[in-house]
């Protein structure tokens, strides 16, 4: 990676999701820091909202020393005084998609050290405005990371390298003259070979299989991944939070624990931070266009990169189970699966009369091309006894405060029969009872075993006023 961009050439980082493409540019950033110290002007990197979050905690989680600008939000610098800023040396500024399109008449003036493109297939579509704002930035060197450059056309590798190295694939009629007009219509070998010839320097890609790198990769594999609320989200997490509290404010200690309120308020903060319709109760009619998904999507960052990554997973020709205590956030997950994908979408919860439960774990472990990708499945109904070793990705969708509860649920991958590398990822909100939950159970193991026991959370119900308020109220 270091060589290609001493030439100035652009790279598309595509290895298999879970090979730590965020881990390796971090990696990169730091020998640039410390090789070219005097290099000026900053790198950008741009990326869905729903990651820029996790971006920024892995940054300063595996990087102190690096300086990160999170360009996001009403507080963000949109003028040109403050262009300076943006030509540090090796300062971080992290940006998402939307907001680059924004401002892409202040980005524009800005010629940045590097640019760093996450899940740049979103920017496969060559005539949208996203993609258009992100070809107009100027720097010395570009980076594309995704594990799906190719989806569907080939117009969408035209379009990145468009971005990364442009002229190399010649102009977009060249393009479909030399290239996609023989391979698409005719499959012609020779347009293939050349092709490859031509965009292999400039690829690296690694998948889960490889002989080089599969003994250096553990059984399995946790990560977490952090997100924002969206605004709607943030209006009702407050609200119940402020409305609970000032009930709870009127009771006794004893009182307080009979009521239920506590308990109750830990299921409806989970709920917000799923989706809003589960909290509100509102039912998802059948989704009949895309501007109707995108709606819904929208409103749930925790949705938003479920698809991405349920993208990537199924384009690999790899399986995924995805957890949630909900039923109702399992009918939501479905319905917009069912819709995105046009194939049949396996829920496994309690509601499944026993005669059929075997039939979708058939379906799922079978290993025709054919068989479904995708496994829903409610965490006490499918947590336990099931062998479900052809998913090799697992998505705990929301968290169960019993650690035992989840690592039951992940080993229904994890298991013997398992040939796979297991990649197991965590959504946790950001700044809500989920993120504060799972600090206390990484830092103090005996709140954990509390937790373990039959008590479940009820152990929340002992805290002091003042702590229960530390843990619910929403924070930066």
């Amino acid at each position: 990676m270091g060589n290609m961009i001493k030439f100035n050439f652009g790279l598309c980082l595509a290895d298999d999701m879970g090979l730590g493409k965020t881990i390796q540019i971090i990696a990169f950033l730091l020998y640039l820091k410390q090789d070219f110290p005097n290099n000026p002007g900053s790198t950008l990197i741009v990326c869905p909202t729903s990651i820029l979050f996790n971006w920024h905690r892995e940054l300063k989680n595996f990087a102190p020393d690096l300086e990160v600008i999170l360009h996001h939000g009403p507080k963000r610098i949109k003028k040109a005084a403050g262009i300076p800023e943006f030509l540090k040396p090796h300062r971080i500024y992290l940006t998402s998609y939307g907001t680059l399109r924004n401002d892409i008449d202040f980005f524009e003036t800005i010629e940045f050290s590097g640019i760093i493109i996450d899940e740049s297939q979103n920017m496969k579509n060559y005539a949208s405005k996203q993609t258009q704002a992100i070809t107009k930035l100027k720097s010395q060197y570009r980076i594309c990371l995704s594990g799906t450059p190719i989806e569907n056309r080939l117009l969408e590798l035209w379009s990145l390298f468009n971005f990364l190295n442009p002229g190399l694939l010649g102009t977009r009629p060249e393009f479909q003259e030399k290239f996609i007009l023989p391979i698409e219509r005719f499959q012609n070998q020779e347009a293939i070979d050349k092709l490859k010839l031509i965009i292999s320097p400039f690829i690296i890609r690694r998948v889960k299989s490889d002989n080089s790198i599969i003994n250096d990769l553990p059984e399995k594999n946790e990560m977490k991944i952090f997100l924002e609320l969206s605004e709607e989200q943030v209006k009702l997490y407050k609200e119940l939070v402020e409305n609970t509290l000032k009930e709870l404010g009127s009771l006794s200690t004893e009182k307080r624990k009979k009521t239920g309120l506590i308990l109750g308020l830990l299921v409806k903060l989970k709920q917000i931070c799923n989706h809003p319709h589960q909290y509100l109760k509102i039912s998802i009619p059948s989704i009949d266009d895309d501007d109707k998904l995108m709606e819904i999507v929208s409103q749930s960052p925790k949705l938003e990169r479920l698809l991405e990554m349920t993208d990537e997973v199924i384009s690999n020709g790899e399986k995924i189970l995805i957890f949630t205590q909900f039923t109702k956030m399992g009918d939501i997950l479905q319905k917009i699966f069912e819709y995105k994908y046009k194939f049949k979408i396996l829920y496994f919860h309690g509601g499944v009369p026993e005669k059929n439960r075997r039939e979708i774990i058939d379906q799922f472990q079978s290993e025709d091309i054919e068989s479904p990708p995708i496994l829903i499945l409610s965490l006490k109904a499918g947590g336990t006894g099931l062998n479900l070793t052809q998913g090799n990705t697992v998505i705990h969708f929301d968290r169960w405060w019993n650690p035992a509860v989840e690592d039951q649920a992940t080993d229904r991958a994890y298991r013997i029969g398992q040939k796979s590398v297991v990649n197991v990822y965590k959504f946790i909100i950001n700044g809500t009872i989920e993120e504060k939950i799972d600090l206390l159970l990484e830092e103090k193991r005996d709140l954990a075993d509390k937790i373990v026991t039959s008590s479940g959370e009820s152990w929340i119900s002992d805290l002091t006023d003042e702590k229960l308020k530390e843990l619910l109220m929403l924070s930066n």
